[in-house]
């Protein structure tokens, strides 16, 4: 039986300090304090349990109490200190303080636990239940982690009245590691949610949000870039400026127009190549960047076919309303100018095409 009991903790023990590692690796490799704080509670945890494991080793029951602030600190880190977690951030700061002064002034001994498990208990439940309902579902297991180092600590309360039982062999470890483990994966779920909203937001900046197409300072910077090239090497770019023609693409209010502007988007995606570029300009207007065509042809091609396409997709219009569309070409070698000229240029060609709705819809520049 005693072999028994030294193999499971021994298995526990070994999940413990696997946790703890990964913890540290991970939390280093992607900058994640909560990590770095979790490890250093389990390394500390395991340490205050060798007395129960070797009955031999005496170390000072100050570390209980020092796994517990730093338990507290870690709790801190994921639920943060703002919004509906406020008040119970102001008062896990002051049991930590005096957990801390517990542990320097070195006056509280193994019969003073259940003084720190009490109110430690009370901050917990708070900030868990102000952040269940927006911190689901990593939330449930930080629950579950809680619950196991709850376990622990009323584990070694009860040993306060029955020192070093045998209970405490047997079940303080398995806490110990259901505590890590329950953690550590709510803490990785939340690092990569967190991680996927920043990811958004940035990519808001660079990607329009209805069409999927680039943002119109991010075509402008390639643009920019294109014209270096085309100067440099010699090759021929080519520009389009493509507008919506349809009368309900001009209402930015509604939904059929948001439809519209989805569809023509569809329709110029399919035609471009892996290295073209096109972005939503405004609210119906679309800017296309072809790099390497064919002088005084590809951007004519390339024109005629998003026309031709829009074309096909009348079979199924959206909302029953066929794509028309108007469109402005250049091609561009060996450049002398910046973006900002080619796009005005091109804005201006629209602009006498929108007086001629009637026209051609494809206008070639030299």
């Amino acid at each position: 039986m005693p072999l028994v009991s030294e193999f499971y903790d021994g298995v526990f023990a070994g999940i413990t300090v696997l946790i703890a590692v990964l913890s540290l690796l991970v939390g280093a490799a992607f900058r994640e304090p909560m990590l770095r704080w979790h490890c250093a509670t389990l390394l500390v945890g395991l340490l205050a349990q060798l007395p129960f494991i070797l009955p031999g080793i005496y170390l000072p029951a100050e570390l209980w109490l020092l796994q517990l602030a730093l338990a507290v600190r870690t709790l801190q880190v994921v639920f943060g200190n703002a919004g509906p977690v406020r008040r119970p951030a102001r008062f896990a700061n002051y049991l930590l303080f005096g957990l801390l002064a517990l542990i320097a002034l070195r006056v509280v001994g193994l019969d003073g636990h259940i003084y720190a498990l009490l109110p430690w208990a009370a901050v917990t439940v708070w900030s868990a239940a102000r952040s269940w309902g927006q911190s689901r579902p990593w939330i449930y297991w930080i629950a579950l982690g809680q619950l196991g180092l709850g376990l622990q600590w009323l584990l070694v309360t009860v040993n306060t009245f029955q020192p070093y039982a045998k209970i405490m062999q047997v079940t303080t470890l398995p806490a110990l590691a259901v505590f890590a483990c329950a953690t550590y994966i709510g803490m990785v779920w939340r690092s990569r949610m967190l991680s996927e909203n920043s990811l958004r937001i940035e990519a808001r900046k660079r990607v329009d949000p209805l069409t999927g197409l680039a943002t119109a300072s991010i075509f402008t910077d390639r643009v920019e870039g294109a014209l270096l090239r085309s100067k440099n090497l010699g090759y021929t770019s080519a520009l389009l400026l493509i507008r919506l023609q349809n009368s309900q693409a001009d209402d930015l209010e509604s939904g059929d127009a948001e439809a519209l502007t989805l569809s023509a988007a569809q329709v110029i995606s399919k035609c471009l190549r892996p290295q073209d570029v096109a972005a939503r300009l405004s609210g119906c207007r679309f800017g296309v960047l072809a790099e390497g065509v064919r002088p005084q042809q590809g951007g004519q091609e390339l024109a005629t076919r998003i026309l031709a396409n829009a074309l096909r997709d009348t079979a199924n219009p959206p909302l029953g309303t066929p794509l028309r569309l108007q469109m402005v070409v250049i091609e561009i070698t060996n450049p002398q100018t910046d973006a900002e000229f080619f796009m005005q240029v091109l804005e201006n060609a629209m602009r006498q095409m929108v007086l001629q709705p009637n026209g051609p819809p494809i206008r070639t520049l030299s």
